[in-house]
């Protein structure tokens, strides 16, 4: 099921290592054709002085068109009601070829009601993440943006479940 979503916010770029070249987030996916969940309102975007995303999640994701599995750890401390920090650390397996580690640290935001971004930053690529956030649950796309602006190429899809 596909669900069209016009979303409206702001872009903060302060919180970026780079800032130049850099196209719209929600343009980048609209124009590769990924499909996004429906931004609809599910869980308060928060009242007190943590995200309320914050917490240890079990992360697992797939690459569009290759036959690669992400498998790992993403943990979440909290800024603020609508921003958060943090670290993932995942297996990616591609096929027969040897497991590669890949860990990088984080920031992210709650820009509407059931609506979770972040970017992953793994060294010369950025992998920019949005979902939609349902109680214990974010799953949503991601795209591989690389160091110097511009798509990287790889994209593909994710899915983090709190661990209690």
């Amino acid at each position: 099921m596909r669900i069209s979503v016009a979303v409206h916010w702001r872009v903060s770029l302060a919180h970026r290592p780079r800032a130049s070249g850099r196209v719209c987030r929600w343009a980048q996916f609209a124009l590769l054709g990924i499909p996004l969940a429906a931004c609809t309102p599910t869980e308060p975007a928060g009242g007190g002085g943590t995200s309320p995303v914050a917490g240890s999640w079990s992360y697992e994701g797939q690459q569009n068109g290759a036959p690669v599995v992400l498998a790992g750890d993403l943990l979440l401390t909290g800024q603020s009601p609508t921003a958060f920090t943090g670290t993932l650390d995942v297996r990616e397996q591609s096929g027969g070829a040897p497991i590669r580690r890949l860990t990088g640290p984080l920031t992210g935001r709650l820009p509407a009601s059931g609506t979770a971004e972040f970017d992953v930053y793994l060294g010369t690529v950025t992998r920019l993440h949005i979902g939609q956030w349902r109680s214990d649950t974010i799953s949503g796309s991601w795209i591989e943006v690389a160091t110097g602006g511009g798509l990287g190429g790889a994209t593909g899809s994710f899915r983090a479940i709190r661990r209690r």
